[in-house]
């Protein structure tokens, strides 16, 4: 049986309609050739993409994007698609943060989450 050679897809999470659910997936396969593991990875895009995901789904008020600010923050809207804030190693800005230490044992998870390829 022959297998196909397309190239593995890799999903990200992005701001999509605020009226129904505030994430939308999107396709990233064509920034895979500019991978260069392991400070920009395939795994790193699947821990980001879960931090950033679970964070959406905690209580954030207004499930907050940030355009300005930190760049490496899982919640900062990287418009350009920056490969280097989707695989590469983030961490949640100061604001961010602050609004997720309410619930310290979320915010513990998802900064191990955000560590677990270094």
């Amino acid at each position: 049986m022959m297998r196909s050679r397309r190239a593995p897809c890799a999903l990200v999470v992005e701001p999509a309609n605020r009226a129904s659910f505030p994430i939308k997936l999107s396709d990233t396969s064509d920034l895979l050739d500019k991978l260069d593991p392991p400070a920009l990875s395939i795994e790193r895009i699947a821990a980001n993409t879960a931090a950033t995901f679970l964070a959406f789904l905690a209580d954030l008020k207004n499930k907050d994007i940030h355009k300005k600010g930190a760049e490496d923050c899982p919640l900062f809207y990287n418009n350009d698609r920056r490969i280097e804030a989707i695989a590469g190693p983030l961490r949640f800005c100061q604001i961010c943060s602050r609004k997720l230490k309410l619930q310290p044992d979320l915010l513990a998870a998802l900064e191990a989450l955000l560590r677990v390829y270094p």
